[in-house]
């Protein structure tokens, strides 16, 4: 098994060094029997199509300039080698369009935890009495 894992770590070298080279990625891809995917732009700990959630990929891919391919990179699914073909830098006012937005979302969530925890402890002091007569007169 762990000889098996060792000439897998040599073939993807290889093909990653062929990539590396190749002025068509795709090609060199297809070339040396892997498939070549694109995705669109991600944001960071945003899922990646067809990997989910990979930190590690994630990680090399924010720290690579754009042409730049990568090492092997292990991931759950067996191993990826990427590619970094455009970065777009956050601008000022998106940066505080985001922070505006998370910052009303922590005070939602907050006030929501506030809340709840209120009407639980509410709950548990005060006497509930459900007056069934005046009930069935406003649902009638």
């Amino acid at each position: 098994k762990q000889k098996a894992r060792e000439m897998s770590r040599q073939k993807a070298a290889e093909i990653a060094a062929k990539l590396r080279g190749a002025p068509d990625f795709e090609k060199a891809a297809k070339a040396a029997g892997v498939e070549a995917k694109t995705t669109e732009l991600l944001a960071r700990d945003s899922p990646i199509p067809d990997l989910g959630v990979a930190p590690a990929v994630e990680e090399i891919a924010f720290k690579l300039a754009v042409g730049a391919v990568s090492d092997p990179i292990a991931i759950d699914a067996g191993t990826a080698i990427i590619k970094v073909l455009e970065k777009k830098e956050v601008t000022p006012s998106e940066l505080a369009a985001a922070k505006d937005k998370f910052r009303e979302e922590v005070l939602g969530d907050r006030r929501n935890r506030f809340f709840s925890a209120y009407m639980g402890k509410a709950k548990e002091k005060m006497r509930i009495e459900v007056n069934r007569e005046a009930l069935q007169k406003a649902v009638s």
